[in-house]
């Protein structure tokens, strides 16, 4: 009888530890980051006035949001969780930059 109580309180204990291992391992599951992720772009030397200028200015914030995001492919990314998320910072700097140079000609450059 002493045995059985005995095998009871490992089972007991057990059970409970399978229990709590489940939750420890959700705790300790790490988030992705959220960090700011911000650029610099200089068109002093643009003239925005000209179809050329804007289109140039539209080249180097794309170029430099590619940088700042990182890769955009899945090979060099290596899951589509991180992927998804360059993508949405690249398309968030993008448009970010965009609204706020506040050129008409840009902005329907980017938007259509």
């Amino acid at each position: 009888m002493k045995e059985l109580v005995k095998n009871g309180k490992r089972i007991g204990l057990l059970a409970l530890l399978g229990l709590c291992v489940p939750a420890f391992a959700i705790a300790a599951t790490p988030r992705l980051a959220v960090e700011e992720v911000q650029m610099r772009v200089s068109f002093a030397d643009l003239d925005l006035d000209r179809q050329a200028g804007v289109e140039r200015l539209y080249q180097r914030i794309r170029a430099a949001a590619a940088g700042a995001c990182g890769s955009l492919t899945l090979r060099e990314v290596g899951s589509l969780k991180a992927l998804r998320a360059n993508q949405d910072c690249y398309r968030d700097l993008i448009e970010g930059a965009v609204l706020k140079v506040d050129n008409a000609a840009l902005t329907k450059l980017h938007f259509g």
